[in-house]
């Protein structure tokens, strides 16, 4: 048992999916896994010890109206933000504030269902062409079956067109 969990050296799992999220289908097929139960919510901030095991192919989600964390914090440092279809993709920053080489990429994306629930997702990537990126949610047999739920979800994300990575207007 460790006192101070920040030294709680087995507890390096924390992030709620393994793989590469390419678009809002991916997003939304691991926000309802993580509403169905099928995925873990992240509860609260990372420690830093957890923070270190931050990768590419690292997905992190979690209901801001349950555990009430608004933003997420990693401990890396940022660009400004850039639109990039329905994320906010930030790069990497070394100490002089340059991109990083091979640094990862975060994408950031958050809703609101029906029911107010604010929902957010943080994911990784590499920018380094050779790092392999992990399986989509699209095919991953636990999630590519889930349905969305329109009781839950708004119709504009529904409706989402993967082809064109597009939300198709209502």
């Amino acid at each position: 048992m460790f006192i101070i969990p920040e030294f709680n050296t087995g507890n390096h799992n924390v992030q709620t999916y393994k793989g590469t999220v390419e678009d809002l289908n991916d997003a939304l097929l691991v926000l309802e896994g993580t509403r169905l139960g099928i995925l873990p919510n992240i509860k609260r901030r990372l420690n830093t010890m957890e923070r270190k095991y931050i990768n590419a192919n690292s997905v992190f989600a979690w209901n801001e109206t349950e555990c009430g964390m608004k933003r997420w914090t990693d401990g890396k440092n940022w660009s400004a933000s850039k639109v990039s279809g329905p994320f906010l993709t930030y790069r990497e920053l070394d100490n002089n504030k340059n991109f990083k080489i091979n640094g990862l990429v975060k994408q950031s994306f958050s809703l609101i269902t029906k029911q107010n629930q604010k929902l957010h997702l943080i994911s990784y990537i590499s920018s380094d062409p050779n790092v392999v990126k992990g399986t989509t949610p699209t095919n991953d047999s636990k999630l590519n079956k889930l349905s969305l739920d329109s009781n839950i979800y708004q119709d504009r994300l529904i409706n989402y067109d993967r082809e064109k990575n597009l939300i198709k207007k209502s």
